[in-house]
């Protein structure tokens, strides 16, 4: 087991070193990862936008259906809900993204998950042919999950999803008309949560990896055998400081990647053929060494995220930080937040400042602002 282990890896690094080989001034243009539904990996989570986007081991109730739904078994309330909005990201935009999520605890160790996610776009009118189509455009995707703990401090969760996409219903191209697409995915996530003791206050370790959006892809026409979904990688890890009843400490660090095959440069033809015909599951697996660049470009297709969140009562103040390279999706966030709980709800604001006013693929960049509700129902009584 130990030599097909070390030849697998050996031939993983083979590959990628070939890879690269041949390919020219790799550093010298941009190379990001499009896929269809960009919006499914756009956390709409205030808490989250306060923390750097950082989710896939720390979050808090209802809105970790987003990142990691196995730690929905780890809730200590019966039930719970959160309600999001956030602003768009550029300029020349006016879409509008809301996010809603609830979870039912069945039983201790066992929950169920829900969600909606609504990227309204409005209407644009395309120009084709000495003709005008003004189209309504809209996303959204509906999601629900079962998640269970299989120890004490080890939990797994499974997601399936619906996603359905109109972008150019109707308009009529070389006499094949464009359709509103449909997708369905599944979601498989883990969590691990440890509680320690610390000669100061008490310390809670948690671990999240998860898997999200893969599944079929996405065709407006049927001649198109369509785009990948925004198949996600995430690896989370938190360590929560409870200084004492009155004050804590969060931190966060996540690393996110896309299972999704890198571009190849528009000159190679063949080869962009064949990228586009893999199926999602191929797409993902070879995702993890190729490129045309090589191993070089699969770490700058990491994008990374950390935050810190201090609770003192019931008012908790946050920052973070996320980055992407500058030739993926180019972002470089600073973002804080604030947040209160009252008896049964709380309430969160959070702010992302982009470094870069604009970047390659993107007009002009512009703050990110989120507001998030987070109800919880049913809360067990401390005996």
């Amino acid at each position: 087991m130990e030599h097909l282990l070390l030849t697998i890896i050996l031939s993983l690094i083979g590959s990628a070193l070939i890879q690269a080989q041949g390919f020219e001034n790799c550093d010298e243009f941009p190379n990001s990862i499009d896929t269809a539904t960009p919006f499914l990996a756009n956390p709409v989570d205030a808490r989250a936008g306060g923390m750097g986007y950082t989710g896939v081991a720390n979050s808090e109730g209802a809105t970790a259906q987003f990142f990691n739904s196995a730690q929905l078994a780890f809730v200590e309330n019966k039930l719970g809900l959160t309600l999001s909005t956030r602003s768009p990201i550029t300029n020349g935009q006016d879409d509008a993204y809301w996010y809603g999520a609830a979870y039912y605890q069945l039983k201790e160790g066992q929950t169920i998950g829900f969600s909606y996610h609504r990227n309204h776009i409005g209407q644009e009118t395309f120009h084709y042919a000495q003709e005008s189509h003004l189209v309504s455009q809209g996303e959204f995707a509906i999601s629900g999950s079962y998640n269970r703990k299989i120890t004490n401090n080890l939990a797994l969760g499974l997601g399936l999803k619906y996603i359905y996409s109109n972008l150019f219903y109707g308009i009529t191209t070389n006499g094949v008309s464009s359709k509103a697409a449909q997708a369905y995915a599944g979601d498989f996530s883990l969590n691990y949560r440890k509680a320690i003791n610390l000669p100061k206050g008490e310390g809670l370790i948690s671990f999240g990896t998860s898997i999200n959006n893969l599944g079929s892809k996405l065709s407006y026409s049927p001649n198109f055998s369509g785009n990948f979904l925004p198949t996600n990688l995430g690896i989370g890890l938190g360590f929560e400081y409870q200084i004492n009843p009155n004050q804590a400490l969060h931190f966060t660090f996540d690393i996110n990647r896309y299972l999704v095959p890198t571009p190849y440069n528009y000159y190679f033809i063949d080869i962009i053929a064949y990228y586009d015909d893999r199926s999602p599951f191929e797409g993902a697996i070879n995702s993890l060494w190729e490129a045309p660049c090589g191993f070089r470009e699969k770490v700058q297709e990491n994008m990374y995220a950390i935050g810190i969140e201090y609770q003192f009562k019931n008012l908790s103040l946050r920052a973070g930080h996320y980055n992407s390279h500058q030739y993926k999706d180019d972002i470089k966030a600073i973002t804080a937040g604030i947040g209160y709980d009252f008896s049964h709800f709380s309430a969160n604001l959070s702010y992302a400042h982009n470094i870069n006013k604009s970047i390659y693929n993107y007009s002009e960049l512009k703050p990110v602002y989120q507001a998030t509700i987070t109800f919880d129902f049913l809360k067990k009584e401390i005996s």
